[in-house]
Order: structure tokens, then sequence, then C-alpha cells
């Protein structure tokens, strides 16, 4: 039955659930952190069972809230008072209108103009070295939210498809890319963790990849755009939170636009989130 329950536990409830807030984190590698995913489920049990909230009422419901609650870590940490604080408000409401107002209220409350245009761009935001953090996470799910084309690609293959199953062949389909390479700036005196910058990588197609060799953005990026026209290359550009004429730009200057356009970029997959939840 599609309704079974184990124990209590209904899987098919469970797996649509995990349906809506895997859509815009579609990276193989992301692993659903537990407490965010309990809670949110819970969340989504309550719109379900006690609001009557539909299928895609739900779903928009749910998707903007784990956006929301994995950009701003909002499980972690001492978290217990906020989710006490979060039920016990629940238990007050009296009607899904109610339920919807409480959701965005609590969403409209931190995701301010501020914190993209200030926290986001910062060191509690994107502004980090490493492999990747919630902040990352968002900019990655904002590709797919709204439909980015992949990065230096010729064809006109989605980023999200590039995370989809089947798709890795003798190296990994989709490869997290030094926009200015890693040797070139070795030469230039950077460090491992100013050169390891999110705001430095990009996910391209490994077939393009591996035609980038270790020369200065300045030098490769004309050859990979060769055949695309200028129209083509804003887009593309705009798509993956690029400021034009960046394969020019000082590298510190580099990292501070493209931080402010992954910025904007998180911003507007969340507003796209919000608008279908209202």
């Amino acid at each position: 039955m599609k309704n079974q329950r184990r124990g209590g536990f209904c899987y098919y409830h469970y797996t649509t659930f995990i349906e809506a807030v895997k859509i815009p984190f579609r990276k193989k590698e992301y692993k659903l952190p537990l407490f965010l995913t309990l809670h949110t489920y819970a969340l989504y049990l309550i719109a379900k069972h006690r609001f009557h909230a539909s299928y895609n009422e739900n779903m928009h419901l749910t998707s903007l809230w784990f956006f929301y609650a994995s950009l701003v870590s909002l499980y972690t940490g001492s978290f217990e008072s906020t989710v006490e604080s979060h039920l016990n408000s629940i238990k007050e409401l009296k009607t899904l209108a109610e339920y919807k107002g409480f959701i965005l209220s609590r969403v409209n409350e931190r995701l301010t103009n501020d914190y993209f245009d200030i926290t986001l761009v910062g060191s509690d935001g994107l502004a980090v070295s490493g492999r990747g953090n919630n902040a990352w996470n968002a900019y990655v799910a904002s590709l797919n939210i709204m439909n980015a084309k992949i990065l230096f690609s010729k064809s006109n293959l989605l980023v999200s498809k590039l995370f989809e199953p089947g798709t890795d062949g003798n190296r990994k389909s989709l490869e997290k890319h030094h926009l200015f390479p890693k040797a070139y700036l070795k030469t230039q005196g950077y460090s491992d963790a100013k050169i390891n910058q999110m705001a430095n990588y990009a996910f391209i197609d490994w077939k393009d990849n591996m035609n980038i060799l270790d020369d200065a953005p300045s030098v490769y990026y004309p050859i990979v755009c060769d055949g695309m026209s200028d129209e083509q290359i804003r887009i593309m550009e705009e798509e993956n939170a690029l400021p034009h004429g960046w394969e020019k730009m000082p590298y510190e200057d580099f990292l501070t636009e493209r931080r402010k356009l992954m910025a904007a970029k998180i911003k507007a997959a969340f507003e796209i989130l919000k608008k279908a939840a209202t």
C-alpha cells in the first residue's frame, strides 16, 4: 500500500516530505542534517494533519522552511528552546492561514535585506574558506531552483541535471573548480585559505574542466567562451553569479563582487520559494 505504516511510521508521508526538502538540494553528496530534518518533518505533518494543507501547499511551505532553516543554521547549538517556542506558538493557531502566517513571519524576521546584503556576504556566510557551508549549500540550491545552466558548457545542460544519479563516468561528472586556478594564485603569493574561498568555486562540466589548465582567467576564459555570443556569455555569467569582466579583475575585488552576486542569487531563490508558499 502507498500509505503503508511501519510501527506508526508512514513511509509515504516521509518520502513525500524528503522529496519536498531535497528539491532545491539535489546534490547527491548533500546529507540532510538530522535535527533540521526531524523538526521540519514534524512541521510537515502538523500542516498536513492539523491544518489540512493540500499536497502543493505543504510542499511549498516545507521547501521554504527547510531552505530558511538550513541557511541560517536554525537547529544548531542549543536549539531546544527554539523548537519549544515554535511548537508552543503553533498550539495557539486555528487555521491554515494562521499557520502560513507563522511560517512566513519567522522566515521574514531573519531573512531581511540586511541579512542578504551584509551578513550573508561576510564571515558568517560566503566569506569563508573550505569545502562549503550552509551558505554554499543555499547557493547551489539556488542554481537548481532557478534552472541555471552549467558554467562554461556550450550545451543547454542544467546544473541540476549533473547532480542526478547515473551521471558519473570515469571521473565525477561535475567538478567544483577554482575560477582563479590554484596554481596561478600560488604564483601570486596567496595562501590556501584565500585560494579556497567559496566565492572562487563554481561547478563546471568535467569535460570542460580537463581543458582548463593553470593559467590566469584572463587567459583561459576567452578560450572556453570561444564560439559563444556576447548575449550567451552575459546570460551564463548572470546565471552563475559572475561579475562581467571578472576574468580581468584583481582577485580580491573578484571575491568581493562575486559574494554579492551569490548572495543576490540566494535571495532571488528565496523570493521564489516564498512567493510559492504565500
